[in-house]
């Protein structure tokens, strides 16, 4: 490793940059990686340094509404982290930047956009900052980014180790499934039985040759789960880790709640069924008529089919149109009503009596809607909401 090698030396010192990039789908785990691998380094190094210090940072903090903040922020952060390190040389840096191509963006096609030049100057102060921890031994900085070919050549060429995050294999898929499993006995969500435990410690190679002999074992269950969510066919989206860790759960929440707790056979089975797409309906405890478009259109109780919308008859669709036609009318009126009142009564002061007020108002109101001989005053408002 970088920082072994430079770490050993005897003079401390190396023109190599301690950066690494790790570049993958979302949810592979680039992240976790990251925080393992300051762990490990923590552990290697112990004999030549103290102790480790991490630091995580997510890059689209540091971006400013304000011109000019975003470059000063990424100065402080690779200035502070050069002053301690200079300060404690038996002191190992580790600083992890996620979604680092919010910063390191490509500037030829941010030119090419015509995109604010805030983002340039971002850009060059995070690769200055690069330089000034170059030499330092005890400083390594990991990145991670979801597009990396949108990242800026200059970094990339300043990258020492570039790893690419694949989807997990069938292999680490069985051992997140074993984990997940295990996990959900620790929360008392899985009653174990006596052979569960020798099953979820069996490893993904042992339980290829128990497929032969006992295939409704659960390691081989396990397995055969793991070697149906392995690498996709055709431009199916991939299995990702984050996916994985939920995914133990998530199938045994759309179970029917039960008062006894259900076996790992009985979770591989719900899990199976999750899978196939069975249990991936919501099942909805409500009568038929309230069902909407989102909810599954089986009904839990009387396996009977439910209409996916809600009944609207033209009849009442006819009146919420009248109704919206009417409300529309009213607003016009009193629109007309406050331009007729603008123009012919004078400017009220503030001395003037409340019938003076009253009397101009009936006026306005008299020349908006003129009264027949037939038309009493107090019914001359209501021809308001009649329609043309």
């Amino acid at each position: 490793m970088l920082v072994t090698y430079s770490t050993t030396m005897k003079n401390k010192s190396s023109t190599v940059n301690r950066l690494i990039l790790l570049s993958g789908p979302p949810g592979t785990g680039k992240t976790s990686l990251g925080i393992g691998l300051a762990q490990k380094l923590s552990i290697t190094l112990n004999t030549h340094l103290d102790h480790t210090v991490f630091f995580q940072l997510n890059a689209p903090t540091l971006l400013s509404q304000f011109f000019g903040q975003s470059a000063q922020k990424i100065h402080n952060l690779f200035d502070a982290l050069a002053s301690l390190a200079r300060s404690e040389p038996r002191q190992l840096l580790i600083l992890l930047i996620d979604e680092v191509e919010s910063l390191a963006s490509s500037r030829a096609v941010a030119s090419e956009r015509g995109e604010v030049h805030d983002a340039v100057r971002a850009t060059n102060t995070l690769l200055t900052g690069f330089d000034m921890v170059k030499t330092m031994h005890n400083v390594l900085i990991v990145c991670t980014t979801n597009l990396p070919a949108t990242l800026d050549h200059a970094f990339l060429d300043r990258v020492s180790e570039h790893f690419e995050v694949t989807p997990p294999s069938p292999s680490a898929i069985y051992e997140m499934l074993k984990e997940g499993i295990s996990d959900l006995i620790e929360r008392r969500l899985l009653h174990q039985d006596e052979d569960d435990g020798q099953a979820l410690g069996c490893s993904y190679v042992d339980a290829e040759f128990k497929l032969e002999t006992d295939r409704t074992a659960v390691s081989c269950r396990i397995r055969r789960l793991a070697e149906r969510m392995g690498p996709p066919q055709d431009d199916a989206k991939p299995v990702t880790g984050r996916w994985l860790s939920m995914f133990a759960e998530r199938a045994l929440a759309r179970r029917r709640p039960s008062r006894k707790l259900p076996t790992v056979a009985d979770a591989l089975t719900i899990m199976e069924e999750y899978l196939d797409g069975k249990g991936a309906a919501r099942t909805v405890k409500r009568k038929h008529s309230g069902f909407t478009e989102a909810e599954t259109t089986q009904c839990g109780h009387c396996n009977k089919k439910a209409p996916n919308k809600l009944p609207f008859d033209a009849l009442g669709k006819q009146a919420l149109q009248d109704l919206v036609k009417e409300v529309g009318q009213l607003g016009q009126a009193v629109r007309d009503l406050a331009k007729v009142f603008q123009a012919q009564s004078p400017k009220i002061n503030k001395q003037v009596p409340i019938s003076q007020k009253r009397h101009e108002i009936e006026e306005a109101i008299a020349l908006l809607v003129p009264t027949g001989p037939n038309t009493s005053s107090s019914a001359a408002p209501s021809m308001l909401l009649q329609p043309e």
